[in-house]
């Protein structure tokens, strides 16, 4: 379901790659989609978008033109930035928050673009 979201596919091609049944695929879109929007799970949380007369006129459009898939309005990434020390001895917070499962210290970036590959906001947090 993600797949459609990423690659801008149609229903039918996902059917026929995935071997599904339209019910099927249009229950999990339905899961996946109320997961990623839903204010109470991940929105809120992680997710941060544009708004005004440049989301609606500009980015949506230029997605749209892109994609062939409506109300996109931005495109998401992120990266572990990894570092060997921390910034002063007086540390207010718990060096274990941003030690990852592949045993370095790191920090995730999530960067938010438009459609023309630039940048609308990034965000920082522990792993």
């Amino acid at each position: 379901m993600i797949y459609r979201l990423a690659h801008g596919t149609n229903t039918t091609h996902m059917i026929d790659l995935f071997n599904l049944e339209g019910s099927t695929l249009r229950k999990y879109v339905d899961i996946v989609c109320d997961a990623l929007c839903d204010k109470n799970k991940l929105f809120n949380n992680y997710i941060s978008i544009p708004f005004g007369h440049r989301l609606q006129k500009e980015i949506k459009n230029c997605f749209h033109d892109l994609t062939s898939l409506r109300n996109i309005c931005g495109a998401i990434d992120n990266t572990h930035i990894p570092f060997t020390s921390f910034p002063n001895k007086r540390v207010t917070f718990a060096t274990s928050d941003f030690f990852n499962k592949k045993k370095f210290h790191n920090i995730v970036m999530q960067a938010i673009y438009d459609a023309n590959k630039k940048k609308l906001e990034y965000l920082c947090w522990p792993t």
